[in-house]
């Protein structure tokens, strides 16, 4: 389809599906994005894919960048913010004895279990 025959160019056409589709894709996708199948995503890639052959969008990206970048703004805003909502949540910040390689945290992670819980 031709973005012209809507009576658009093509940069209003892509501020549009900017606006309208990818802000309810990318809408809260920190919370939903981890808990998606490898057939979700698909479908999501896809999706945009065939909006980038219509015109609607440049395919210069994916989903899976657009929702990993979402993750990582979201968690600087929490740890560098201590009045943030979610910042409570953090585990608490590990003592380095050691200097080998930066992290991109402070915060020393459980230890992870593999019994089930009653």
């Amino acid at each position: 389809m031709n973005t012209q025959a809507v009576g658009l160019p093509p940069e209003a056409v892509h501020t549009v599906f900017q606006a309208t589709v990818m802000a309810k894709v990318n809408y809260a996708s920190p919370a939903w994005w981890g808990f998606t199948c490898a057939d979700d995503c698909g479908r999501l890639e896809a999706f945009y894919s065939r909006c980038a052959q219509f015109g609607y969008c440049n395919n210069n990206t994916t989903i899976a960048s657009m929702c990993d970048e979402a993750d990582k703004r979201l968690f600087s805003k929490i740890i560098n913010n201590p009045s943030h909502l979610l910042f409570p949540l953090l585990p608490p910040i590990k003592q380095h004895y050691y200097n080998m390689h930066k992290c991109s945290h402070d915060h020393e992670l459980p230890n992870r279990t593999y019994a089930i819980k009653d």
